[in-house]
């Protein structure tokens, strides 16, 4: 949770717009119409991908999390690494947060794997806390890349910090869960 509230404070709620609009001259309509592509293919996918989720076994979740993730990451750093035109920024955006939505898909889908259906609660809780630690650290990881001269400050400084801060909040996931199997057995009722 941690890796994916950092990408989505960050990119998805405070510079990506605002830096796309204010600072490359875009207008709202055609980020609203880069979020608009990127939640129609959600929506017209992710109902497959979610029914064939309950077919597959912990481990195709898993891969699923790895990939969203992997795309997430290369999609943020291009923005911030190669400075793209806005045609191309417009799209590494949507692209990536196609990739945030899909790995929530298949993320969500691991929780049987990783807890009881009586620990459920507990462990989606602390995914929630692990996700607004992500969030807040993902505010304060950027700042120092941030300029504070306004000739010089610019939103899109804070997305190859957010792409390695993802990458690097994602290894926890990427070694913990790794392997485990299906659903996990429940305990026998206590008397």
């Amino acid at each position: 949770d941690a890796a994916g509230t950092a990408y989505s404070m960050n990119i998805l709620s405070l510079f990506f717009a605002t830096w796309y609009v204010e600072e490359m001259g875009g207008t709202e309509f055609a980020y609203g119409v880069a979020v608009s592509a990127a939640m129609l293919l959600s929506a017209i996918t992710m109902p497959y991908l979610g029914a064939r989720i309950g077919d597959r076994r912990a481990a195709g979740r898993y891969a699923g999390v790895l990939i969203g993730t992997f795309f997430v990451v290369t999609t943020t750093a291009g923005l911030g690494l190669f400075r793209p035109s806005m045609a191309t920024a417009l799209v590494l955006f949507a692209v990536g947060l196609y990739a945030y939505q899909f790995a929530c898909v298949f993320y969500n889908a691991l929780l049987p794997s990783i807890a009881t259906s009586s620990r459920t609660g507990g462990a989606s809780g602390a995914g929630t806390a692990f996700g607004y630690a992500g969030s807040i650290a993902a505010m304060i990881a950027v700042q120092p890349f941030l300029s504070s001269d306004p000739s010089r400050f610019t939103r899109a400084d804070a997305f190859a910090p957010t792409a390695i801060l993802t990458l690097v909040l994602a290894i926890p996931f990427a070694i913990f869960l790794r392997g485990r199997g299906a659903e996990r057995p429940e305990a026998p009722a206590r008397p």
